[in-house]
């Protein structure tokens, strides 16, 4: 893993965290409820950022993303293979941060995502190709002493960003 930054860009390459459903609340167990109801991995991809600051409290950062497909639909069946299909999951995101903080973090962040790409898996009674999509929106609010985090996501053949149970 290795990045590149400044104050307007940052280039990032290996295995990082999703662009794609980025917020992940965080829970009290370890496994942070992946695959039953937040989505978020890590998985192989360039990334590309661009920073924006419109004004000392409004801040836009633009993500963009090819990544690798990390299929593990098929552990029960180790006969099956998931796969993509040849080329790489394509993933974005827009971030809006409002506000400073004393801790350099935005108290109130809004962020919505995309994803497209296409699964496929060998070793069933034919070659099965799902194309690969997703939308998310997700938030966080951070008021000092509490706050909250929120998401939501839908898509199909999104197995491996942990969404549906961690099948495609």
């Amino acid at each position: 893993y290795g990045d590149l930054s400044n104050e307007h860009w940052r280039f990032g390459f290996g295995v990082a965290p999703d662009i794609f459903g980025a917020r992940t609340p965080t829970t009290v167990n370890f496994g942070g409820h992946l695959q039953a109801g937040n989505i978020a991995a890590f998985r192989g991809q360039l990334r590309v950022e661009r920073f924006f600051q419109v004004t000392e409290e409004i801040h836009w950062t633009a993500m963009g993303a090819i990544s690798q497909q990390v299929v593990s639909d098929f552990v029960a069946n180790p006969t099956n293979i998931g796969t993509d299909n040849g080329w790489p999951n394509i993933e974005g995101r827009w971030l809006l941060a409002l506000g400073q903080s004393d801790r350099g973090v935005a108290p109130i962040q809004i962020g919505a995502a995309g994803v497209i790409g296409e699964t496929r898996a060998i070793g069933l009674t034919d070659r099965n190709v799902s194309s690969t999509w997703g939308v998310s929106v997700d938030g966080e609010l951070d008021l000092g002493r509490w706050g909250a985090r929120c998401e939501a996501f839908t898509g199909e053949a999104i197995g491996t960003y942990n969404a549906a149970i961690g099948q495609s």
